[in-house]
């Protein structure tokens, strides 16, 4: 008599339980990766965004003005979004800017999430160079 089997053994059952743990690992690493890149790249565009209110209020209000943009400063009286007119969003950064005479702002965004800093100096905001920390991507 032939035996014919109609069920899986225990050893093809653990195979294909650690083939799909692996394929999870490999998943999940990408994930984070992609994740913490989304979030940089946040950040370099809200930066962007800052400068570009703080050279138009620079050109309607004769100069740079200071402001706080963080979890429950953003909109207050000296928040960026109510000074600058903007919605930025807290979640993953805090946004500083420091004035310092009618001529020179720098802009920091600053990320715990990540461990990233952006910096940008108001003589680069035409040619868009940015100081970036070694945690950003």
């Amino acid at each position: 008599l032939m035996f014919t089997r109609k069920s899986f053994t225990i050893i093809e059952l653990i195979i294909v339980i650690v083939l799909i743990l692996i394929l999870a690992g490999i998943g999940i690493v990408n994930l984070s990766k992609s994740r913490k890149k989304a979030i940089s790249r946040e950040g370099l565009a809200n930066i962007k965004i800052l400068a570009a209110a703080e050279m138009i209020h620079r050109k309607e209000q004769g100069g740079y003005e200071s402001c706080n943009c963080g979890p429950g400063t953003c909109n207050s009286s000296n928040g960026c979004n109510t000074i600058l007119d903007l919605m930025l969003n807290t979640t993953n950064w805090t946004y500083t800017v420091t004035a310092s005479g009618a001529a020179d702002a720098v802009v920091t965004a600053v990320s715990s999430t990540i461990g990233c800093t952006y910096t940008f100096n108001s003589s680069n905001f035409e040619n868009g160079t940015i100081t970036a920390s070694s945690g950003c991507n």
